[in-house]
């Protein structure tokens, strides 16, 4: 018991300097005045309301492009792991490792997960039209 208790000694002794220092920003942090934290709050209202703007400033479309190019991006990478892993199994049950019934599982997995995408986009479309109050 006492090489345990001189083992954790030792060790938060050798952490202490950190431990200090993260004690000392964050009574720093929650030493600021009100007016200072005022200001923070405002400057943040000040960038939530600055969204709008920079979307009817045309960043809204680079934005929509540069995600449709990535979900194109990832859809075709996966796309080509499921052409794979469908070969791989092709493989393996002409080699008699697999069943067709094997065959038949991986190829519904692949229908789920291409058929995922459209999914997700019907539930984001469907919470979108929804209202409350």
């Amino acid at each position: 018991m006492n090489k345990i208790l001189n083992f954790i000694t030792k060790k938060s002794a050798q952490y202490m300097p950190e431990i200090m220092e993260a004690q000392a920003k964050s009574n720093a942090i929650m030493a600021k005045n009100s007016v200072q934290a005022a200001m923070h709050g405002l400057a943040a209202v000040a960038m939530l309301g600055a969204a709008p703007l920079a979307s009817a400033a045309g960043f809204e479309a680079d934005a929509k492009d540069m995600a449709n190019k990535i979900y194109k991006g990832i859809y075709g990478f996966v796309g080509v792991v499921a052409l794979i892993v469908v070969l791989w199994q092709c493989v393996e049950g002409w080699s008699g490792r697999k069943s067709w019934m094997d065959i038949l599982a991986t190829c519904l997995w692949v229908v789920a997960a291409a058929a995922s995408a459209a999914l997700v986009t019907w539930l984001w479309q469907k919470g979108q039209s929804m209202t409350f109050g």
